[in-house]
């Protein structure tokens, strides 16, 4: 069914709404904290969360504001329809999240958060003030940045054992990378080529190093899926296929039991 650029279908809504990535980093966050034993309370993944959807929302209205560029798609142009009220709820997101770290993160985590927080405003600024763009090192810092944020919680509270959780946050950091590239190639009807394939199979390597057969298995079977995904692409449509790429990163779900 067709529905017109101002009807989105209802699955579409946790995009536009910026719900699908934090969703994604507390169930990463979680996971691998179940992966790796180390017991994480409610307050890490709650700030995480807030932050991620802040920072997305803020990143939208800042794509929209005035003498920007037509939005190209829908969740842009639902930020251009809507920039008050989503810059606002990032900035109270984000004020949350600021909130709940400073109340119930220990000292190590608030320092690891801060160091994430910095490159995150950095990512912002080169991003938003920059006259000529940042080409594919916008989708990379995007993906180091989004994988930090997860690890942090295990920089924290292991940071003994980072030569087991360290592969597998890298190899999350290469998954970032290559959902954010390949949304990126759909959407500007770019062909995807050898950075892409290296990607990929960088993140699976990344898993050989882990020692732990679910975490391995959550990132082999996301890179799978977007691949699937890219292998299809003219079929599906483009509504489709960002709502299918953020579900590939969704593999956790299915592993869970295993970790």
């Amino acid at each position: 069914m067709n529905l017109p650029p101002d009807r989105p279908p209802w699955w579409l809504w946790p995009n536009l709404l910026a719900l699908d990535a934090p969703g994604v980093a507390v169930l990463w966050q979680r996971f691998l904290a179940a992966a790796y034993g180390l017991a994480l309370p409610a307050a890490p993944s709650v700030s995480l969360g807030l932050v991620v959807w802040g920072v997305y929302l803020l990143d939208r209205a800042l794509d929209a504001r005035p003498g920007r560029p037509p939005a190209p798609t829908d969740r842009h142009r639902f930020a251009s329809r809507h920039r008050p009220a989503v810059a606002a709820t990032g900035g109270l997101a984000l004020a949350g999240g600021a909130a709940v770290a400073v109340a119930g993160l220990p000292a190590a985590s608030l320092v690891d958060g801060l160091v994430v927080g910095l490159a995150l405003a950095a990512y912002l600024a080169a991003v938003h003030l920059s006259t000529g763009g940042l080409g594919g090192a916008k989708e990379l810092a995007v993906g180091l940045v989004f994988a930090a944020g997860v690890g942090v919680p295990l920089a924290a509270r292991a940071p003994d054992r980072a030569a087991d959780w360290g592969p597998a946050v890298l190899a999350l950091a290469a998954v970032c990378w290559l959902n954010c590239r390949l949304i990126d190639r759909w959407e500007n009807g770019r062909p995807a080529g050898a950075a892409e394939a290296v990607a990929g199979l960088g993140a699976v390597a990344g898993v050989l190093w882990c020692g732990t057969p679910a975490v391995g298995g959550t990132i082999a079977g996301a890179v799978v899926l977007l691949a699937a995904l890219h292998r299809v692409r003219r079929q599906l449509g483009g509504r489709l296929l960002r709502v299918g790429a953020d579900a590939a990163l969704l593999t956790p779900l299915a592993a869970w039991r295993w970790a």
